[in-house]
């Protein structure tokens, strides 16, 4: 969760407003801002920023009260969205806030104890109420704004404006004198369970592009959403993996769209495309490996224990259908979709009468460290008592998913799917989450324990 001041109000746009301020957005705009995200120590000073980011902005069009524009954000340090989600696209009506569709904002995405925080960045555009000069002040729904006094920021002369709420100082925005130009801005934004964060982010460059560049910016994005497209890949997806239907997409797109972003502001996007592609390309060939290597063979002798008695046995296997699901179900950070964990209990209670098994697998090392298995132990506890699961939980210090195979030491993350059949031989060895069939669930899944059961009668 995360709390942050609102997304700033766009005004005298078009240079409609009373307060003096001139015309601050014109097709092909080009807008550069650098900034960071550092956290605040408690003698209150900042910590070294540990989130780098720049945001680009390029206005394409201004149409009676609209305004649009394309952004593109370059983030770097604790996280960050996957290529395809980092350009997109928004229209501004003036005065009004931006539409609330969390999809058509920058942001940024800042990981910090193991979980992903969304930090949305604001627009860079603040309207007076009137002719701005110190002491000044207005209030904008819950927030109160206040001209502390005038000064410089580089060559430009600014008003300084102190942002507060009911709690207390949000943050401060420096506002180019003579139009609604934010030239730098300070946000307080409080992570995890209240710690406080400071965003800054400034003014870099400016510049107005030619109309054949601003086109071009228009058609680049273009081609991006029409990969978007063919991906069918949701917006704001954390999850940078991409499935192997997707991955030979983009394996023959990507050409085409190096040469299409190419001398462009989007070119940046296709050179981050490719390096993302080499890499879960080499990965998917390395966890193919492994698929080759244990799928159609039995696996060796183990046994192993888990939750309220749970265990398992290699010997076990024979004359059942059974689905080892390698997970680490901890209660906390808990990160969607959660191992897809709902769905696997959905199949335990509809295959629980026919011959077909289904176990969690906590993978920890924290089970073999006597001094630390029982604070692992009751995270799992808390994880299936959250999640109200009915198949059984066995817990693995990290041994038995070496034996099976483990997917991390190609790179990729769990969770990992086993399946057995009847006879105790691996028929199907799935990394990462499945696709969803909005009717079906785990289609893939459901197909493969019916074949299994049927193939080895």
């Amino acid at each position: 969760m995360i709390h942050s001041l609102p997304l700033l109000l766009v005004g005298s746009c078009l240079g409609l407003a009373g307060a003096g301020q001139g015309v601050a957005l014109e097709p092909g705009l080009r807008l550069v801002y650098r900034g960071g995200v550092s956290r605040v120590a408690e003698d209150h000073t900042l910590k070294e920023a540990e989130k780098t980011f720049r945001l680009k902005l390029v206005v394409t069009a201004v149409k009676q009260r609209k305004v649009e524009l394309i952004w593109l954000v370059e983030e770097s340090g604790r996280g960050e969205w996957p290529w395809i989600e980092r350009a997109g696209q928004a229209r501004l009506d003036v005065g009004v806030n931006l539409t609330n569709d969390a999809t058509s904002r920058p942001s940024l995405l800042y990981r910090r104890s193991g979980m992903d925080h969304v930090i949305p960045l604001p627009w860079p555009w603040l309207r007076t109420p009137a002719s701005a000069e110190v002491g000044l002040e207005w209030v904008e729904g819950r927030r109160k704004y206040k001209i502390e006094r005038a000064t410089t920021l580089g060559k430009r002369s600014a008003w300084e404006i102190a942002v507060s709420d009911p709690i207390g100082r949000q943050g401060t925005i420096w506002l180019e004198q003579g139009r609604p130009l934010v030239l730098k801005i300070e946000q307080r934004k409080f992570m995890g369970r209240g710690e406080e964060h400071r965003l800054v982010m400034q003014l870099q460059s400016s510049e107005q592009l030619s109309r054949g560049r601003r086109e071009k910016v228009v058609r680049d994005f273009s081609a991006i959403t029409q990969l978007r497209d063919e991906l069918k890949r949701p917006r704001r997806t954390e999850s940078p993996d991409f499935s192997a239907a997707q991955l030979e997409v983009l394996r023959a797109r990507l050409p085409q769209l190096k040469a299409r972003l190419a001398g462009g502001s989007l070119e940046e996007l296709a050179r981050l495309a490719r390096e993302d592609f080499t890499r879960q390309s080499g990965r998917a060939n390395d966890v193919a490996s492994l698929v080759s290597r244990f799928v159609g063979k039995p696996t060796g002798q183990f046994t192993i224990e888990g939750l309220d008695g749970a265990r398992l046995s290699s010997e076990a296997l024979k004359g059942h259908v059974t689905v080892l699901h390698f997970w680490d179900y901890r209660h906390e950070p808990l990160i969607e979709p959660y191992g897809q964990v709902g769905y696997l209990d959905f199949l335990h209670e509809r295959h629980r009468h026919d011959g077909v098994r289904i176990y969690g697998v906590a993978v920890r090392r924290q089970f073999a460290d006597a001094g630390r298995r029982a604070a692992a132990v009751r995270s799992v506890r808390k994880l299936r008592s959250f999640m109200n699961l009915g198949y059984p939980i066995l817990l693995d210090n990290g041994d038995l998913l070496k034996q099976l195979g483990d997917p991390r030491t190609t790179g990729a993350a769990l969770p990992l799917f086993v399946v057995f059949d009847r006879q105790g031989r691996i028929v199907h060895y799935h990394v990462g989450h499945y696709d969803v069939d909005k009717d079906l669930g785990l289609k893939e899944l459901e197909e493969t324990i019916s074949a299994a059961g049927a193939s080895s009668r």
